[in-house]
């Protein structure tokens, strides 16, 4: 009879020691599970600021190829005044004013850093998280520098600014007649036209035109580098669509 009592009594015991070891990983899977939903929620949260903020550095990107494009066309026309010897005409002086132009890349990466300071395993891809530091750490990385490098130890304007101070002057005249140019929040400012001093000098002054051609040389670099950071962003905000799609 005791033994009776004591095998119902030890598997009463042993059917509750199960029933409590099954509810505590009944408990752990629906907490796992509850962690997973909130790190997918986080990832995508993240993944949809991470590309909001490549849209707008591409913009910026697609700003500044623009300009440097329009630069560039004004160098080559001032080339053609120099090397094939055409009479010089007001027009070219804009020409001369683009050429120390300068853009600078400002890229938005608040939430890269975010990412980074919470652990960039946060996103789950291996390929898309490695495509995104490779975009924002090297490539973006090595477009500041550019544009840092070219207003810096080779800026335009301090390098090509004592030739036009040289050559030109100002007149009461706006270098441009659109109103829209130099249109800011404080009201329209129109830089001064200027005028050539003396036009067979301008067109002889030959290391005016080794700074111009090396200008564009360095213009069409960046420009050419920007391009490719496009093109790569934008594949990108393609690649974060498809995942953000997966784990929503």
């Amino acid at each position: 009879m005791e033994k009776n009592k004591t095998g119902k009594y030890l598997k009463y015991a042993l059917g509750e020691i199960i029933l409590v070891v099954i509810g505590i990983l009944i408990a752990l899977q629906i907490n796992n599970w509850n962690e997973n939903k909130k790190r997918t929620a986080s990832e995508v949260k993240h993944l949809k600021e991470l590309k909001s903020d490549i849209i707008e550095t591409l913009k910026d990107a697609k700003r500044d190829v623009n300009l440097y494009r329009n630069d560039i066309q004004s160098i080559i026309y001032l080339q053609d005044f120099f090397f094939n010897k055409i009479a010089y005409h007001d027009s070219l002086a804009y020409h001369f004013y683009r050429s120390v132009e300068h853009y600078q890349l400002y890229s938005k990466t608040s939430a890269f850093e975010s990412i980074k300071s919470i652990g960039l395993d946060i996103i789950s891809n291996d390929s898309l998280r490695l495509g995104i530091t490779d975009f924002y750490q090297i490539q973006i990385k090595d477009a500041v520098d550019q544009g840092r490098v070219s207003q810096g130890s080779m800026n335009f304007t301090n390098k090509l600014w004592p030739y036009f101070e040289k050559h030109f002057k100002p007149i009461d005249k706006s270098i441009r007649k659109d109103s829209a140019w130099y249109n800011t929040n404080i009201g329209n400012y129109m830089p001064k036209k200027w005028q050539v001093l003396d036009a067979d000098a301008l067109q002889k002054d030959y290391p005016l035109q080794l700074k111009l051609n090396r200008s564009l040389v360095l213009r069409h670099g960046i420009a050419i580098y920007l391009g490719v950071i496009i093109t790569n962003g934008e594949n990108l905000i393609e690649l974060i669509d498809e995942e953000v799609d997966k784990l929503e």
